[in-house]
Order: structure tokens, then sequence, then C-alpha cells
């Protein structure tokens, strides 16, 4: 009788571990890596080559608006707190605007990313709060217990030379450190001390030690400068 039984089990049972054993999709792992492969690829082209037109300039200009180079260079991406590496990506200073080139397309996108990394430089936006404080897209120099950024200031100018139309982009570079009590503006090194007076003959000291001329060269000293000062 125990046998009868177990014959019985046997067979309900073995077209279970047939098909576990022998589990017709496990064969398609190929097949599903593809699709996950299309499905990730599809969700960063409607997120990240989405987006308004970038408008051409004229061809015939003195100079060009954009940092660094007007070709595209490989950038990371970050949208919505996804990262999208291997961009090709350049950044408009005059208009604001992170540019990026669809592979095999010929337009030329506007996106919407909240941060970058180009050129080893981070980039990131900073909200409007008023035409006083800088917002839009900007340069972190330096994270710290204080964070110093880099605005460009572009202003597109037209002149006749020669009895041509010449037109050209003046660039200004502009230094705001921000604290917990808010943004200022550093416009000379005098900003500086004032925000550190206990550390005034520090201050003279790095620098002078440092071979570092802020008229010169502003950027290298305010880095230099705060990251010197995290470490008082």
């Amino acid at each position: 009788m125990r046998h009868f039984y177990l014959l019985i089990a046997i067979c309900f049972l073995s077209p279970v571990m047939w098909a576990v054993t022998n589990d017709p999709l496990s064969n398609l792992k190929p097949q599903r890596e593809a699709i996950a492969h299309y499905l990730q690829s599809a969700d960063m082209h409607s997120t990240v080559f989405t987006g308004r037109e970038h408008e051409k300039y004229p061809l015939h200009y003195k100079n060009h608006p954009w940092f660094q180079s007007d070709n595209y260079s490989k950038a990371t991406i970050y949208i919505n707190g996804m990262i999208y590496p291997d961009i090709q990506l350049k950044w408009d200073l005059y208009k604001d605007q992170l540019v990026i080139s669809p592979e095999n397309s010929p337009y030329n996108i506007v996106t919407n990313a909240d941060s970058a990394f180009l050129y080893n430089q981070k980039v990131c936006k900073l909200p409007f709060q008023n035409n006083q404080l800088p917002f839009g897209y900007v340069i972190v120099l330096h994270e710290g217990h204080n964070t110093l950024y880099l605005k460009h200031l572009v202003h597109f100018r037209e002149r006749v030379e020669s009895g041509q139309l010449v037109s050209s982009f003046a660039i200004r570079k502009t230094f705001w450190l921000s604290q917990a009590e808010g943004m200022t503006k550093i416009t000379r090194l005098r900003d500086v001390t004032r925000l550190y007076p206990q550390h005034r003959r520090e201050i003279r000291s790095f620098l002078k030690n440092n071979s570092l001329n802020y008229r010169k060269n502003p950027e290298l000293a305010l880095t230099s400068l705060m990251e010197y000062l995290d470490q008082l």
C-alpha cells in the first residue's frame, strides 16, 4: 500500500520537478538582459535627450560664449538624483544653458540637469532668490565649512569695425562665498578678511608664503585660501 501511495506522489510531483529543472525561461537570460538594457536606454533618452533645441548663434562673432570650448566634451550629468555618464556636453555661458548632443542627431538639446562634471569642474544650479544673488549654473570651487562659487556674467556686444558689424561676448568672473549667515560677493581680498577677522594675520601669511596674488589669479587665490581656512 505504501508503494502505491509513493507511486501516486511521484506521478503528481514529477511534472513540477521537471518544470523547476527545465524552466524554459532560464534560456531567455540574454533576451531579458537586452530588454532591461533597452528599457534603461529608453528611460535615459526620455529623461536626458528631451528638451527644447538650442538656438544657434550667428556665424560671425569675435569670440564664443561657451565654457572652455565651443566643442562638445564628455561629461557626467545628474538629473533628479540619477547619474548619466559619458554625455556630450557644453555650457553656454551667455544663455546659461547646458547643451547636449544626442548620438547620431543633428540637434543640440538644452538639458535641465541639476548638476554636471565638465572639464573636471563641478557645475551646479542655484535656485533664484533675488536679483542681488547668483542663480542658475555656477562652478563649485570649494566645498567645506563654507562653499565658494564662481559665476560667469556675460554681455553681448555689437560694434562697427572697419565698416563691418562685429559681435562679441564680454565674459566676467564673479565669486561668491556661501555661509550659514548667507551669501557674500567677493570682489577683493578685504571681503574675505572681514568675514574672518580672527584669522587676518594667517590669511596674509598664507597668501604671501604661497605666492598667491588675488589680483592676478583670484580663482586660485580664493580656492587655496578656503581650503586653508577649513583646516584652522
